[in-house]
Parts: C-alpha cells; sequence; structure tokens
C-alpha cells in the first residue's frame, strides 16, 4: 500500500480483520510511493506534505492500534482519541514490510517494521544492501536474521532463453521501464537482475538470491500483455520453477 494515501485506521482494521481470517498469514507491504506526480493527482488535498515523514507517523500509529488499547495519538497528519482497536491482528508482531531501495528504506524498516521490500536492483547491489540491512540491526540490537528481505521483481518464463527475452523486449513493462528514463532502467540490465529466462536460469538466479539473504519474493509482475498470457504465465511459474525449486530444497508441496 502507498500508506500516505490511506486511512491509517481502516488499514488497521482491515489488515487485522484479514489476519485474523487468514489464520495469520498475511504481509502488509507499505511505501511512500514511487511517482510524486500520482500522489499529487490523487490526494490534492495533501499538495506538498513530506510523504516520507506522513509515512513515518502513519507507521507509529498503526504499530500502536495493533499493540495497544485505547490509543490517542496527535501528531502532525493523524489523529485519534482513545480509539480501542478490536481484533488485533492474528500474528504478534504483525509483519510490516517497509518497501524502498535506498538507506532511508533500511532505516525505515528496522525502525518500524519486520521486514523489507527493496524494488529490483542488480543482484550485487542487492546483495550488498541485504548485508547493509543486518549490519545495522545488528548495531541497535534487533535480530538481524528475523528480518525478512521480499525484493520484488518482474517475471516472465519460457521454455527457451531466447523465447523469454524476445517475450520480455516486447513487452508494455520494458515500454514502461523506457518511460520512466531513470539510471539503470536500461532494458539489458533489468532483464538480467529480474526473473526472466527459461526455468534453468530463473532457478539458478533464485538460489544465488537465496544465498544472499532473501527470504520471499514479494510482488512479482509478470510481464505479459493480457490475462490470457498472465494465466499462463502463473501455471508455467508454478509448475516450472516453484515446483522444482521446492524439490531441490526438500520443500513440502502445499
Amino acid at each position: 500500500l502507498v500508506l500516505p494515501m490511506r486511512n491509517i485506521v481502516d488499514v488497521a482494521r482491515q489488515t487485522a480483520a484479514l489476519d485474523q481470517l487468514s489464520g495469520g498469514r498475511l504481509f502488509l507491504g507499505v511505501g511512500i510511493g514511487a511517482y510524486k506526480e500520482e500522489f499529487a493527482a490523487a490526494r490534492p488535498d495533501l499538495h506538498g506534505v513530506h510523504r516520507g515523514r506522513m509515512l513515518e507517523e502513519g507507521l507509529t500509529l498503526l504499530n500502536r492500534l495493533f499493540t495497544e488499547d485505547a490509543v490517542t495519538h496527535q501528531g502532525e497528519y493523524y489523529h485519534v482519541e482513545s480509539l480501542d482497536l478490536r481484533p488485533k491482528p492474528a500474528q504478534q508482531p504483525f509483519p510490516i514490510l517497509i518497501g524502498g531501495h535506498q538507506q532511508r528504506g533500511l532505516d525505515r524498516t528496522i525502525r518500524f517494521g519486520q521486514g523489507w521490500i527493496p524494488g529490483w536492483r542488480p543482484f550485487s547491489e542487492l546483495k550488498e544492501w541485504i548485508a547493509l540491512l543486518r549490519e545495522k540491526a545488528d548495531e541497535v540490537g534487533r535480530d538481524a536474521e528475523a528480518i525478512i528481505v521480499a525484493p520484488q521483481f518482474s517475471a516472465l518464463v519460457a521454455r527457451t532463453q531466447e523465447e523469454a527475452e524476445q517475450r520480455y523486449m516486447n513487452s508494455a513493462m520494458v515500454q514502461h521501464r523506457v518511460s520512466l528514463a531513470y539510471t539503470g532502467r536500461d532494458p539489458g540490465l533489468a532483464m538480467e537482475n529480474n526473473l526472466i529466462g527459461c526455468p534453468e536460469v530463473v532457478l539458478e538466479k533464485l538460489e544465488k538470491l537465496r544465498q544472499y539473504g532473501a527470504d520471499h519474493l514479494a510482488a512479482i509482475g509478470f510481464c505479459v500483455n493480457s490475462t490470457t498470457e498472465f494465466s499462463e504465465q502463473i501455471h508455467f511459474f508454478a509448475e516450472e520453477v516453484m515446483r522444482p525449486y521446492r524439490a531441490s530444497h526438500g520443500i513440502p508441496e502445499p
């Protein structure tokens, strides 16, 4: 969720209910959002606010509502009076994962969250940042290994590497990334550092990520242009990537 766009009390109630209904299987990912323009268009009433401060205050209030009774909070952006959220989430502490792949994202994770969702980065850079996250957690006395690392990736899997790369280059995802014109967003670099390829290549990437310290793959976006392609990719990924990965690591089928 782009948390500054949301009503914190509604988020707390919905999250707690979903966590209870799912038997404690919910993760909540939050961030400030990628685009200032989107925030300005969606929330013109909040024009000029500092999204980072708003996110941090929202996380403070969210964590209090999940753990305390009769919460009173009078802040810069949020105000509640003697609010007693029931039910609480099934999981305690509840796993809030903080999005972002900059220094501030690491610091917010350690202060407010149970995990970190970095956007895709070159694998070598991701390895360095995971190590830095663990180091910073150790410095403040947090259990570094208990912090969930859940990178997000684009994915497109095909029978051959050539087919996967060709389909990826023709996808709307590539057009989107080119339009951003951000440093490091060239399609070749993105293809190399996302889950693009034949099953064997994707499995090699997954093993590398596991060794670097990734715990989950969050927010996998399949680079397809139709719902039919999306369904095909979901099934192909499950059969040709997830099933052999489980088998190679002794993970039972769900």
